[in-house]
């Protein structure tokens, strides 16, 4: 991925997504979200945090599908972890990989509403508040955890 992405002068807009064996889910959830991104007028990018999944996936399926969307990284953790961790390590990824990102966690099983990004960019990017010295830096740079994999899907 990288660290150029800019959403019209704005910091890279990024949703983190962990997922365990739940494709169907997130590929519903990803397109009801690639038209409100759109209707928004901004670019994002996923992070898609596979924790362990014992179930295939397609994910260029899915992103063939994106006009907003502009990437689908799956990081593919090579156990099941737990969802906070999963969530943890996707932000730890996007800290030491897309600098001064604003950064929304979803779940990928729906339960958090895609309408609801339209108060957030804007409160969020009008306030100014997002910054990545905000978030918990969990890994050393450089260091690259033996229980995950990185694979870029689109972009």
């Amino acid at each position: 991925m990288e660290n150029e992405i800019k959403t019209n002068g704005k910091p890279p807009f990024i949703i983190v997504i962990p997922i365990f064996n739940d494709w169907e889910a997130l590929g519903l959830l990803i397109q009801r979200l690639d038209p409100i991104i759109a209707r928004l007028g901004v670019k994002c990018t996923l992070i898609i945090v596979n924790d362990g999944s014992t179930e295939p996936y397609d994910a260029s399926s899915i992103a063939n599908r994106c006009n907003a969307i502009e990437n689908i990284n799956v990081l593919s953790l090579l156990r099941n972890l737990g969802h906070q961790r999963a969530i943890t390590i996707g932000l730890a990824y996007v800290y030491e990989n897309i600098p001064d990102a604003l950064t929304l966690v979803m779940d990928g099983d729906g339960e958090d509403d895609p309408e609801n990004i339209d108060g957030f960019l804007h409160e969020e990017w009008a306030g100014g508040r997002i910054s990545n010295d905000n978030v918990l830096k969990v890994l050393d740079p450089g260091h690259r955890p033996p229980f995950l994999s990185t694979s870029e899907n689109r972009g």
